[in-house]
């Protein structure tokens, strides 16, 4: 007969399953379990209350916490990430937290890395430089982040989850570090942040898309930036460029003419090159954060259309959004094929 241990390690189970399974009387299996102490986390299925076993994962340990932060800069809590032995992960939720982190069945089961984590990957131009750098390193990332797996994502994560996209903080080593100053940049100071960046600099905390850019904090506006910048010169590549950014901000201007929100931007020529300063919306004052989880993300884990944004948004709001959240749609360009920003707001 298998041991309670050897069991859980298959999978959850209820205390019937166990015993039958152990041939154990349900004193001896509860008393085992007991035992186990936090290893064995308890959650309700169809009905029926079941155990599983959990695991350490990402060079960390067994229950991997999960905090936000507000408007104002202060971090709160939120859950624990408990990886299970069985596979897949439990999100352990502290009190105020948010049901949609509990997935599209409720329960806060995932079978892989949960969706609003793995969403916080490194992407676009800035995402392969950091890919670059740590396979560089020979610590086994693949140079590619697209070519990443959750254990890739989360080692990742638990060493740099203190200035995230969005209001995560994920691991310990990001709750417990001290809170620096910031870093303020003018815009005099772009072109050299520019030639830093094309010579393999990582210029600030990941942002998607591909286009050349850095993030930085702005002094004169008082705000987060991300700054897309042109090649210098003059050739044919710089000027399409240059169109392609002058197109972006005029787009933005468009928005806001019809009254939709839209990131606030700013085009500064420098240094023979074209600069677009947009103040990132998941960012506020010198500290705050705004939660921000892609559309890509939140349809593939509630919809699963993944075809264009307008039918993710009705499957949205029919669905477990309307009941549990109000939605507020934040863009930046570019608008087509690329979904926008969905901003929860509880």
């Amino acid at each position: 007969a298998l041991t309670v241990r050897e069991y859980l390690e298959r999978g959850a189970a209820t205390s019937r399953e166990i015993q039958a399974a152990t041939s154990l009387g349900q004193t001896a299996v509860s008393r085992q379990i007991r035992g186990m102490g936090g290893s064995v986390i308890r959650f309700r299925r169809d009905g029926a209350l079941r155990y599983a076993l959990t695991r350490t994962a990402f060079g960390g340990d067994d229950k991997l916490p999960l905090a936000t932060v507000d408007a104002h800069g202060n971090t709160v809590l939120t859950a624990f990430v408990r990886p299970l032995a069985h596979g897949g992960f439990y999100i352990e939720p502290e009190p105020g937290m948010t049901r949609l982190l509990l997935g599209v069945d409720g329960t806060g089961l995932y079978d892989d890395l949960p969706y609003f984590l793995e969403d916080l990957r490194p992407q676009g131009f800035i995402g392969r430089q950091i890919a670059s750098d740590l396979s560089s390193q020979g610590g086994g990332f693949p140079d590619d982040p697209r070519r990443w797996s959750s254990e890739h994502i989360g080692r990742y994560l638990i060493s740099n989850g203190e200035d995230l996209p969005g209001n995560f903080k994920f691991g310990q080593q990001a709750l417990s570090r001290v809170r620096r100053p910031l870093v303020t940049n003018e815009a005099a100071n772009y072109p050299a942040l520019a030639d830093n960046v094309m010579k393999g600099d990582i210029a600030g905390s990941s942002a998607g898309g591909e286009h050349p850019k850095f993030t930085a904090y702005c002094g004169k506006r008082s705000s987060h930036v991300i700054v897309k910048f042109s090649p210098k010169g003059d050739d044919a590549t710089a000027r399409r460029w240059r169109d392609v950014l002058l197109t972006e901000f005029h787009a933005t201007e468009a928005l806001h003419a019809e009254g939709f929100p839209a990131t606030e931007a700013k085009v500064i020529e420098l240094d023979d090159r074209i600069f677009l300063e947009s103040q990132r919306f998941d960012r506020s004052n010198e500290y705050g954060r705004i939660s921000m989880v892609s559309l890509l993300s939140i349809d593939a884990e509630f919809v699963a259309n993944q075809t264009n944004w307008l039918p993710s948004m009705h499957g949205l709001l029919s669905g477990v959004f309307q009941e549990s959240c109000r939605l507020k749609l934040k863009i930046m360009p570019p608008f087509f094929p690329q979904p926008p920003v969905l901003v929860f707001l509880d």
